[in-house]
C-alpha cells in the first residue's frame, strides 16, 4: 500500500497543472503521468498492470481530441479559403 499512497499524494499535484496549463492536452498528459506513476511505483504486478492500462487510455483520449481536433480545425476549416499550410510558413 505504500507504492498507493506515494502516487494519490501526486494526484492533486499533476491534477492542478495540467488545469493551470490549459486542461486540453495537459489532462491527458496527467492521465498519461497518473499510469506511468502506477507503472514505475507499482511493487506487485497488478498494479503495474493498472499503471500500462492507464497509459494506454491517456494516450487514446490524446490521440481521439488530436485527430478530432486536425480534421475540424485544418482539413475543414470554417473559412475554406484560408490555406493554413501556406499562411504557418510565413
Amino acid at each position: 500500500m505504500n507504492d498507493i499512497g506515494i502516487i494519490l499524494a501526486a494526484l492533486p499535484i499533476m491534477l492542478i497543472t495540467a488545469l493551470l496549463l490549459g486542461f486540453e492536452p495537459p489532462f491527458y498528459y496527467g492521465i498519461s503521468l497518473l499510469g506511468f506513476s502506477f507503472w514505475n511505483f507499482g511493487e506487485s504486478k497488478n498494479v503495474k498492470l493498472v499503471g500500462i492500462l492507464v497509459c494506454f487510455l491517456g494516450l487514446v483520449l490524446f490521440s481521439i481530441c488530436f485527430i478530432h481536433y486536425y480534421i475540424n480545425h485544418i482539413i475543414f476549416p470554417e473559412n475554406p479559403f484560408e490555406f493554413r499550410f501556406i499562411s504557418s510558413a510565413f
